[in-house]
């Protein structure tokens, strides 16, 4: 671990009832991330409650993510046809929907 530059990120940073956040963009960072910065002894956060906050937070996303994934409009499933070809069968990683072109 490279104790300045988790100094520098944890500059980016900033802690709400014991989580840490991302000060951009409101998120929990990495676990990686996270672990660099307790190593380094920066803030005093707590990690299994950041750790618990990001999973919840992540399983959100997911949820809303695959709710929202209703299929391909015309022109996506041309510009894919387009990139990947004709027949070609594309899988969505996160929801695991099957689109044959």
């Amino acid at each position: 671990m490279d104790v300045a530059r988790a100094s520098e990120r944890f500059r980016e940073t900033h802690c709400e009832g014991g989580v840490l956040r991302w000060t951009s963009n409101g998120h929990v960072p990495p676990q990686d991330c996270l672990e660099d910065f307790r190593e380094a002894g920066l803030g005093s956060f707590d990690m299994e409650a950041s750790k618990r906050v990001r999973d919840r937070e992540t399983m959100a996303f997911l949820a809303e993510y695959k709710a929202a994934d209703t299929g391909h409009t015309d022109e996506e499933l041309c510009e894919m046809r387009a990139a990947f070809g004709e027949g070609v069968t594309i899988v969505n990683v996160v929801t695991g929907r099957r689109t044959k072109l």
